[in-house]
């Protein structure tokens, strides 16, 4: 996520920045949770559900051959 749209979060301590540079990534998603989150139902279905979102968005744009 670039800073600008996460500014006011960081300076107030709400996010922290998990590395120092920026990460290489232009189009990515990542789940951010404790690791006990995982074992709530609700969580552990919207995790699965990105998944099956993400895996379907880069299937459909897999060249066709």
């Amino acid at each position: 996520m670039p800073q600008e749209y996460a500014r006011e979060e960081i300076a107030a301590g709400r996010l922290a920045l998990a590395l120092d540079k920026p990460w290489p990534a232009r189009f990515a998603y990542y789940v951010v949770m404790l690791p006990e989150s995982e074992q709530r139902p609700e969580v552990a279905a919207f995790v699965a559900w990105l998944h099956d979102e993400a895996r379907g968005a880069a299937s459909a744009q897999a060249p066709v051959q």
